[in-house]
Protein backbone atom coordinates (compact mmCIF):
# COMPACT_ATOMS: atom_id res chain seq x y z
CA UNK A 1 0.00 0.00 0.00
CA UNK A 2 1.40 3.37 -1.02
CA UNK A 3 1.59 5.97 1.81
CA UNK A 4 -0.51 9.07 1.35
CA UNK A 5 1.13 12.49 1.19
CA UNK A 6 0.36 13.47 4.84
CA UNK A 7 2.14 10.35 6.12
CA UNK A 8 5.17 11.11 3.94
CA UNK A 9 5.29 14.71 5.18
CA UNK A 10 4.97 13.54 8.78
CA UNK A 11 7.73 10.95 8.37
CA UNK A 12 10.05 13.45 6.68
CA UNK A 13 9.49 16.01 9.43
CA UNK A 14 10.21 13.45 12.15
CA UNK A 15 13.39 12.25 10.47
CA UNK A 16 14.60 15.82 9.92
CA UNK A 17 13.87 16.61 13.56
CA UNK A 18 16.09 13.73 14.64
CA UNK A 19 16.23 12.08 17.98
CA UNK A 20 19.76 12.50 19.26
CA UNK A 21 21.76 15.59 19.93
CA UNK A 22 25.23 16.55 20.85
CA UNK A 23 27.12 14.74 23.54
CA UNK A 24 24.70 16.08 26.13
CA UNK A 25 21.62 15.27 24.06
CA UNK A 26 20.57 18.94 24.21
CA UNK A 27 19.71 20.98 21.16
CA UNK A 28 20.98 24.51 20.78
CA UNK A 29 20.52 27.40 18.44
CA UNK A 30 18.20 30.33 18.07
CA UNK A 31 15.08 28.31 18.89
CA UNK A 32 16.52 27.19 22.22
CA UNK A 33 15.41 29.42 25.09
CA UNK A 34 14.23 29.00 28.64
CA UNK A 35 11.09 30.32 30.22
CA UNK A 36 10.80 32.47 33.28
CA UNK A 37 7.89 30.45 34.66
CA UNK A 38 8.24 28.71 38.03
CA UNK A 39 10.52 25.69 38.11
CA UNK A 40 8.89 22.34 37.37
CA UNK A 41 8.22 19.80 40.09
CA UNK A 42 8.75 16.08 39.98
CA UNK A 43 5.76 14.32 38.47
CA UNK A 44 4.26 10.93 39.00
CA UNK A 45 0.92 9.27 38.84
CA UNK A 46 -1.24 8.44 35.86
CA UNK A 47 0.37 10.86 33.41
CA UNK A 48 3.84 9.47 34.13
CA UNK A 49 2.52 5.91 33.67
CA UNK A 50 1.30 6.85 30.17
CA UNK A 51 4.70 8.35 29.28
CA UNK A 52 6.55 5.30 30.65
CA UNK A 53 4.18 2.89 28.90
CA UNK A 54 4.67 4.64 25.53
CA UNK A 55 8.47 4.71 25.97
CA UNK A 56 8.73 1.06 27.03
CA UNK A 57 6.42 -0.09 24.22
CA UNK A 58 8.39 1.77 21.53
CA UNK A 59 11.77 0.62 22.94
CA UNK A 60 10.61 -2.99 22.60
CA UNK A 61 9.74 -2.42 18.94
CA UNK A 62 5.93 -2.47 19.22
CA UNK A 63 5.26 0.42 16.83
CA UNK A 64 1.48 -0.12 16.65
CA UNK A 65 1.29 -0.45 20.42
CA UNK A 66 3.23 2.82 20.86
CA UNK A 67 0.91 4.51 18.35
CA UNK A 68 -2.03 3.33 20.46
CA UNK A 69 -0.90 5.67 23.25
CA UNK A 70 -1.76 8.67 21.03
CA UNK A 71 -5.15 10.35 21.14
CA UNK A 72 -6.79 11.12 17.80
CA UNK A 73 -6.36 13.86 16.92
CA UNK A 74 -3.05 14.76 18.58
CA UNK A 75 -0.10 17.05 17.86
CA UNK A 76 3.57 16.10 17.48
CA UNK A 77 6.66 18.25 17.10
CA UNK A 78 10.13 16.71 16.99
CA UNK A 79 12.14 19.86 16.28
CA UNK A 80 9.56 20.72 13.61
CA UNK A 81 6.52 22.96 13.48
CA UNK A 82 3.56 21.23 15.16
CA UNK A 83 2.04 18.47 12.99
CA UNK A 84 -1.46 17.06 13.35
CA UNK A 85 -1.86 13.32 13.81
CA UNK A 86 -5.41 12.65 12.69
CA UNK A 87 -5.50 8.87 12.27
CA UNK A 88 -3.82 5.71 13.54
CA UNK A 89 -1.70 5.34 10.37
CA UNK A 90 -0.15 8.76 11.01
CA UNK A 91 0.51 7.81 14.66
CA UNK A 92 2.22 4.62 13.45
CA UNK A 93 4.27 6.62 10.90
CA UNK A 94 5.41 9.06 13.59
CA UNK A 95 6.49 6.31 16.00
CA UNK A 96 8.17 4.27 13.26
CA UNK A 97 10.19 7.33 12.14
CA UNK A 98 11.69 7.94 15.58
CA UNK A 99 15.20 6.53 15.16
CA UNK A 100 15.74 5.61 18.82
CA UNK A 101 14.06 3.87 21.67
CA UNK A 102 14.21 5.42 25.11
CA UNK A 103 14.17 4.60 28.78
CA UNK A 104 12.27 7.08 30.96
CA UNK A 105 14.58 8.41 33.68
CA UNK A 106 12.41 11.05 35.33
CA UNK A 107 9.37 13.22 34.81
CA UNK A 108 8.76 16.85 35.68
CA UNK A 109 5.34 18.47 35.87
CA UNK A 110 4.28 21.97 34.95
CA UNK A 111 0.59 22.76 34.64
CA UNK A 112 -1.06 20.56 32.04
CA UNK A 113 2.31 19.35 30.69
CA UNK A 114 4.55 16.59 31.94
CA UNK A 115 8.14 16.53 30.70
CA UNK A 116 9.72 13.12 30.28
CA UNK A 117 13.51 12.99 30.44
CA UNK A 118 14.78 9.94 28.56
CA UNK A 119 18.03 8.05 28.01
CA UNK A 120 18.13 7.14 24.31
CA UNK A 121 18.55 3.46 23.43
CA UNK A 122 18.43 1.14 20.45
CA UNK A 123 15.02 -0.39 19.75
CA UNK A 124 14.53 -4.15 19.86
CA UNK A 125 11.85 -6.45 18.55
CA UNK A 126 9.88 -6.31 15.31
CA UNK A 127 10.05 -2.48 15.05
CA UNK A 128 13.81 -2.28 15.58
CA UNK A 129 15.62 0.36 13.55
CA UNK A 130 19.22 0.78 12.61
CA UNK A 131 21.39 1.49 15.64
CA UNK A 132 20.44 4.71 17.43
CA UNK A 133 23.01 7.43 16.65
CA UNK A 134 22.18 9.18 19.93
CA UNK A 135 22.38 6.07 22.12
CA UNK A 136 23.20 7.07 25.70
CA UNK A 137 22.27 10.75 25.26
CA UNK A 138 19.43 12.41 27.12
CA UNK A 139 16.38 13.83 25.38
CA UNK A 140 13.28 15.54 26.75
CA UNK A 141 9.71 15.63 25.50
CA UNK A 142 6.82 17.72 26.82
CA UNK A 143 3.60 15.71 26.84
CA UNK A 144 0.01 16.74 27.35
CA UNK A 145 -1.91 13.70 28.50
CA UNK A 146 -5.71 13.61 28.40
CA UNK A 147 -7.98 10.64 28.95
CA UNK A 148 -4.99 8.33 29.38
CA UNK A 149 -3.60 9.18 25.92
CA UNK A 150 -0.93 11.49 24.50
CA UNK A 151 -2.66 14.60 23.19
CA UNK A 152 0.62 16.49 22.53
CA UNK A 153 4.19 15.19 22.05
CA UNK A 154 6.67 18.07 21.78
CA UNK A 155 10.44 17.67 21.87
CA UNK A 156 11.92 20.37 24.07
CA UNK A 157 15.22 22.06 23.32
CA UNK A 158 17.23 20.90 26.32
CA UNK A 159 16.95 18.46 29.20
CA UNK A 160 15.44 20.12 32.27
CA UNK A 161 16.86 19.20 35.66
CA UNK A 162 15.12 19.44 38.99
CA UNK A 163 14.70 23.10 39.88
CA UNK A 164 15.56 24.32 36.36
CA UNK A 165 13.12 26.07 34.02
CA UNK A 166 11.63 24.01 31.21
CA UNK A 167 13.30 24.98 27.93
CA UNK A 168 11.07 25.96 25.06
CA UNK A 169 11.40 25.65 21.33
CA UNK A 170 8.91 26.31 18.55
CA UNK A 171 5.48 25.23 19.77
CA UNK A 172 6.73 23.94 23.12
CA UNK A 173 4.84 24.89 26.26
CA UNK A 174 5.95 28.21 27.69
CA UNK A 175 3.29 28.95 30.29
CA UNK A 176 1.26 26.82 32.64
CA UNK A 177 -2.47 27.01 32.06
Amino acid sequence: MRPRVPELVLAAAVLLGGCGGGASGADSGPAARTTTAPAPSLAGGARARVVRGWSDTLRHGDIRGAAGYFALPSVVSNGTPPLAVRNRDQAVTFNRALPCGSRLERTLSRGRYIVGVFRLTDRTGPGAQRPCDGRGAEAAVAFRIAGGHIREWRRVAAVPHRGAPIPAGPGAPTQST
